[in-house]
């Protein structure tokens, strides 16, 4: 895919959500809205929720904040439920910023994410794709003392994982 001429390095998220618990979605929207970059576009793919105020709800509020740091955002709904993957898909359909990064309904992301991903492509442009570490989290977002790779390597009892 050949990349888009942005005045400036542009970043869209890809959302994809179903039946999202409120308090989950409300802490990623705002966790992507308080990321240090700006972002150009949000496209929230929706794979025929039974919850579809709630995620409207949200978005409307998000929109609606004053200092407008994502610029443009955009609610898609599947006529029926065809699963995550091809929600994704879909929503790239909408996307043509320099810089993509994917969402789920229940992630909640550190404020320097994205600026750290894009700081890193740009000092390693032979690299399209970039993946990394997480923690999961209980219901009230509070983290495991293991990160993913943290447990592969403590199962495998391999510390250099």
């Amino acid at each position: 895919m050949e990349k888009v001429s942005h005045p400036q390095e542009s970043v869209a998220i890809a959302l994809a959500t179903f039946n999202p618990r409120r308090y989950h979605l409300e802490a990623q929207l705002n966790s992507i809205y308080n990321q240090s970059r700006k972002i150009s576009r949000l496209v929230v793919i929706d794979d025929n929720s039974d919850n579809k105020q709630v995620i409207e709800e949200l978005l409307e509020n998000l929109q609606k904040r004053s200092d407008k740091k994502i610029n443009s955002i955009k609610l898609i709904r599947n006529d029926k439920n065809i699963g995550h993957t091809k929600s994704f898909i879909r929503a790239l359909e909408e996307i043509d910023e320099n810089y993509i990064f994917f969402s789920d309904q229940d992630d909640f992301w550190d404020p320097e994410k994205i600026d750290v991903c894009v700081k890193f492509f740009d000092a390693n442009p032979l690299i399209y794709c970039l993946t990394h570490d997480f923690f999961e989290t209980d219901d009230n977002l509070k983290p495991s003392p293991l990160s993913m790779m943290g447990k592969i390597a403590e199962k495998n009892n391999n510390p250099h994982v």
